[in-house]
């Protein structure tokens, strides 16, 4: 399973980072420090645990 951590994080449409059939503005959306908190943590680690992926 591959999760985007912009969805992860709960960004909008700006934080895609592919836009398909266009040329321009694609992989450049960077995670900036401090975008990942506690609380994404906590929902990532029970997403592993019921999902048996740990």
């Amino acid at each position: 399973m591959i999760l985007p951590v912009q969805d992860i994080i709960g960004l909008g449409e700006h934080a895609r980072m592919n836009s398909p059939a266009t040329i321009e503005k694609n992989w450049e959306w960077r995670l900036l420090p401090d975008q990942l908190n506690a609380k994404h943590a906590k929902t990532l680690r029970n997403w592993v645990l019921t999902y048996g992926r740990g």
